[in-house]
């Protein structure tokens, strides 16, 4: 038959064919959209979030690489951190970023101490989109550097303490505070 003379197909066999299609995918998120397993003290000490995400520390940390929360356009990935006075310390020798905020991410710290065990590294938290920290020690920075806030981040410091040397650096029109 030509091109030209076939016919169409109903629509309700169309969407009735798509409706039945749509039914048969997984209702499960795929592996590749899981988050990393928490270590023994409650946070993975590496890798990339896809998800919104709550970790609770049962103990002080190492970090062994850069936890990084990924770019999203579509709708946006938080990890919290709530600490309970425990401390996450930066391992290895690396010039890694402890933890990466992302576009469209969200990225809050409460009480916890963050040790940059002075390894050297661009910034111990990079802060891309929104950034909140509540009663969080910033110390052990290398060249003094800890918590580094890009152009039009969304930051939030409630009784926040940089210690022995270590700072805030704000990129872009505003203020920053040693």
């Amino acid at each position: 038959m030509h091109y030209a003379q076939a016919k169409r197909l109903p629509l309700w066999i169309i969407v009735s064919a798509l409706s039945l299609w749509l039914l048969s995918l997984p209702s499960q998120p795929s592996q590749a959209q899981t988050n990393p397993t928490p270590a023994a003290c409650g946070l993975p000490t590496a890798g990339v979030i896809r998800a919104t995400v709550t970790y609770t520390l049962t103990a002080n940390c190492t970090q062994t690489g850069i936890l990084n929360v990924a770019d999203n356009l579509v709708r946006e990935i938080s990890i919290t951190i709530n600490g309970n006075g425990h401390t996450i310390t930066a391992g290895g020798s690396g010039s890694y970023t402890m933890l990466r905020g992302s576009l469209n991410g969200s990225v809050i710290l409460n009480q916890v101490t963050i040790d940059g065990n002075n390894v050297a590294r661009p910034a111990m938290i990079y802060a891309n989109d929104t950034f909140n920290a509540t009663n969080v020690t910033f110390r052990g920075g290398f060249r003094g550097v800890t918590l580094q806030v890009r152009q039009n981040t969304s930051a939030t410091l409630n009784n926040v303490l940089f210690e022995n040397g270590t700072s805030l650096l704000y990129n872009a029109a505003g203020n920053a505070s040693p």
